[in-house]
């Protein structure tokens, strides 16, 4: 019962440059509203994981929702409400240390019932092409989701739909998302890779 809750891709932006902290500027964050809950998926790559110290749109300090580490790649997702503005700077940093490269991408959530993702998956082994996890979604939820691999210049999804592809150097990370009426159990979501 009562408002659904929607995401909406909005934007992605991505960096080359070794550095520790990155401000992507005047990035759309979509359509002002009270509740407006902004999500900011990160992709990081460096000599080893990294711990990311904060994320902000806007100067508005988002929290840490969710974070997975594989060797030398981090991907996380931060979140939090920003009811004014439909751009803003979205600045990432990190505790110490570098990265090689780095991408953002920006969801516009209404709706939001619980900032605690409901569940998470992941894949760390691309077969034949593929990565593929399953997921549970609860009824009038949302699924997000990145994705990073060298040697990929696009992303074709199943189970979510492809928000956009970027290129960084030889790399692509790729973003994806959907809005659930009804509740998913072990929902297949894969990306192939070509």
């Amino acid at each position: 019962s009562g408002v659904p809750t929607t995401a909406v891709f909005v934007s992605s932006a991505v960096s080359g440059t070794d550095e520790g902290s990155h401000t992507f500027s005047a990035q759309s964050i979509g359509t002002a509203a009270t509740g407006r809950f902004v999500v900011v998926g990160v992709v990081t790559r460096a000599a080893s994981a990294r711990t990311i110290a904060s994320v902000t749109v806007g100067g508005i300090a988002l929290a840490q929702m969710t974070k997975f580490d594989n060797t030398a790649t981090t991907l996380a997702f931060w979140g939090g409400y920003v009811p004014t503005g439909t751009t803003a700077d979205i600045a990432v940093a990190l505790t110490s240390s570098t990265w090689v490269r780095v991408a953002i991408a920006v969801w516009a959530v209404t709706g939001l019932r619980s900032t605690t993702p409901f569940g998470t998956g992941s894949d760390t082994t691309m077969v034949t092409g593929v990565m593929s996890t399953t997921c549970n979604i609860p009824a009038a939820g949302i699924a997000l989701a990145l994705i990073y691999a060298g040697t990929v210049n696009t992303w074709t999804w199943v189970g979510l739909t492809k928000g956009a592809d970027d290129s960084i150097e030889s790399s692509s990370p790729g973003y994806a998302s959907d809005s659930f009426v009804q509740a998913q159990t072990a929902r297949t979501v894969s990306a192939t890779g070509s």
